[in-house]
Order: structure tokens, then C-alpha cells, then sequence
């Protein structure tokens, strides 16, 4: 299977799992805090609970929809170094606060910590299937130089004064 396939069927599931925390934190607001293990005090910590979680969840969401249309690898390097930069804050916090198993630790963490390197996989392999090998490109040069000039005086080339036989 190719690698742009199974990248949109890694992105498909995240895409739809983090649409689907979204509408649990809109319209469960209570379930998906105790979810999430949090007790936010008041309005402020309330409306940060709703807004980070999902301004995340967005661009997620965004990037996967753009790689969709577009196929461009850029929109996967976005999402990875989200993950990335979610993955050192994750162990940072886990080191200063410890480790508490919830809802949310047991179904998200899992998931973030398998995705990400499956994704950077595929995307190094797609990366690297892009990109023309050093002979390759050599091979292309060659024949280039060899067919504009070399044809009409059949046994060397005559580049700005200098003969290359």
C-alpha cells in the first residue's frame, strides 16, 4: 500500500477521535472534565478547559483536512511537531506532578504516544520516496547535458570556450 494511503488512514481516525473530544468537552461539559480528571475553579478555568483543548483539536483537524486536499507533506511535519511538542510537555508534567490514571490517561496517552512515531514513519517514507537520489539526479544532469550539445558534435561539448570530451 502506498505511503500517502496509509498516512490518510492514520489521519482519518485521529482526525475523527479529536472532532469527537471536541463535541464531548462543547456539549458534555461536566462529563468531560471528570473525563479529563480536572476541576477548573469558576469561569476562567471553565472557558481554558473549552478553548485550549480545542484550538488544539482544530489545527489538528485542519492540517488533516489539508493533507487530504493538497497531499502535501508540510501539513503532516505540522501535526508531528505538535505531537512532539505535546509529547515533551506530557513527560515534563508527569516528572514534576507524577502520574495519575483517569478516563482520559488511560484511552489519550496511549494514543498519542503510538501515533506519532507510526506517523513520522510513514511521513520519513513518503519524505524519502519524494526525494531523487544523488545518482538519480546525476543521471538526469548527465543525460541533459549529453543531449542538448554532445548529438551535434558527436564526440565532445563546447561549454563557454572550454571542450569537455
Amino acid at each position: 500500500m502506498e505511503n500517502k494511503t496509509m498516512l490518510k488512514l492514520v489521519i482519518a481516525p485521529g482526525m475523527a477521535f479529536v472532532a469527537g473530544l471536541s463535541f464531548f468537552i462543547l456539549f458534555a461539559n461536566e462529563q468531560a472534565q471528570e473525563f479529563y480528571g480536572l476541576t477548573p475553579e469558576g469561569t476562567t478555568g471553565n472557558s481554558n478547559f473549552v478553548f485550549y483543548p480545542i484550538a488544539i483539536y482544530v489545527f489538528l483537524i485542519g492540517c488533516g483536512t489539508m493533507y487530504y486536499r493538497t497531499e502535501d507533506l508540510k501539513y503532516v511535519e505540522a501535526i508531528l511537531y505538535l505531537f512532539v511538542s505535546i509529547f515533551v510537555v506530557r513527560v515534563l508534567s508527569i516528572a514534576i506532578s507524577g502520574f495519575e490514571v483517569s478516563d482520559y490517561s488511560l484511552v489519550v496517552l496511549p494514543a498519542e504516544i503510538l501515533l506519532a512515531p507510526i506517523l513520522g514513519y510513514l511521513w520519513y517514507r513518503e519524505k524519502e520516496r519524494e526525494s531523487p537520489s544523488a545518482s538519480e539526479a546525476m543521471i538526469v544532469v548527465t543525460c541533459l547535458l549529453y543531449t542538448s550539445d554532445a548529438a551535434d558534435e558527436e564526440d565532445s561539448v563546447d561549454l563557454g570556450g572550454r571542450r569537455i570530451i
